[in-house]
Order: C-alpha cells, then structure tokens, then sequence
C-alpha cells in the first residue's frame, strides 16, 4: 500500500470517527481498527493523536479556491469579502464544534497552520476592501489595513466565542456577518 493512502486513510478516517464520536473520545486504538492496521503503522505515519489537528485546521483556508485570490471581473466588493468568509465559515461549521474547538485550542497552544495562506489571503481583504471603498460599496473610510485587521480580530474572537458556548444552533456565519457589516458599512459619521 502506498505511503500517502495510508496516511490519508489516517486524517480521514480520524476525521470521521472525530465528528460522530467526538475528538475526546476517539483513541488511537479505535482509529487504528477503524484504518485496519496496528498501532505501529499509525506511528509511523502520525507523530500523535493531537498531530491530526494541524490536518483539519490547514483545510480551512485550502479550501478557498485559487481563483478567489484574483480580484477579476465582479464589481460588487463587499460581497466578495462576504463570499470568502461565507466559504469560510461553511468549511469550520463542517469540522462540528467539538473538533473544531479542539483544532482552534492547538492553534492557540502552538501554530497549526489554520491561516497558512494568512498573508495573502489579508493583502486580498484589503485590495477589495480599497476597492469597496473608491466603489462606495463600503462606507467606512477608515485605513483598508486597519479594516482588514479587525476583520481578522472579529473573526478570531468569533471563533474563541463558538469555542466557549458551543451553542451547535448558533452560526458562526451569520454572527460574523452582522460583525463584518458594522465594521465596513459604519458611515463616516459612525466610526469617530
């Protein structure tokens, strides 16, 4: 059997046994018989259970497709912004809030790699957030840096939210959108 399948057959399978079971009640040795294969071979594809996580948090922003990257043709900025996060968001609501509350305290304990294209994907917001802007689609005038930023700050803290009251009712999405639209769409009047 190939290197990689196994190793794949590991992420997918954890990933699987993780959203029914739970990511606290799933061992090692039950992701070794789900895979069909011994403890050993899982060691020698995986340094640890907790190791997994950096597979599910660097899927958060690879599953942005290349071509969003690119500002194209479309005209309406803010709804790019908002499309991004909404692809976002549909990928971390996927992981169910018990994995992904997992994922999101190992990043706060040591990087995983959940933002890996962060700073392309920041230069991006701000490019379409400038856009918005010169388009009169945003309304805050505020600097784009400053704006992306606490779009990020907004987004981070949204996600310690879901993490501390895992209420599975409560969308991530739709409180992030009411956040991202007082952020952009505050008349100048609003942001002194």
């Amino acid at each position: 059997m190939q290197r990689n399948n196994v190793k794949q057959r590991i992420i997918d399978t954890s990933f699987d046994l993780f959203r029914e079971k739970g990511y606290k009640s799933v061992s090692v040795m039950d992701i070794c018989n789900a895979c069909g294969i011994t403890k050993p071979t899982f060691y020698k594809y995986i340094d640890s259970k907790d190791s997994l996580l950096k597979y599910f948090s660097s899927t958060l922003t690879a599953q942005i497709p290349e071509e969003w990257f690119h500002i194209g043709s479309s005209t309406d900025h803010l709804q790019q912004i908002i499309d991004v996060f909404d692809l976002y968001y549909f990928h971390t609501e996927e992981l169910g809030i018990d994995l992904y509350t997992e994922v999101f305290a190992a990043n706060l304990k040591e990087y995983q790699g959940a933002f890996n294209d962060v700073f392309r994907f920041n230069a991006w917001i701000e490019d379409l957030i400038r856009l918005g802007q010169e388009s009169g689609q945003i309304k805050n005038p505020s600097d784009p840096h400053r704006l992306m930023s606490s779009l990020i700050a907004l987004s981070f803290g949204n996600g310690a939210y879901r993490c501390m009251y895992a209420d599975p009712d409560q969308s991530m999405n739709n409180l992030f959108q009411s956040g991202l639209k007082a952020i952009l769409c505050a008349e100048p009047e609003e942001v002194r």
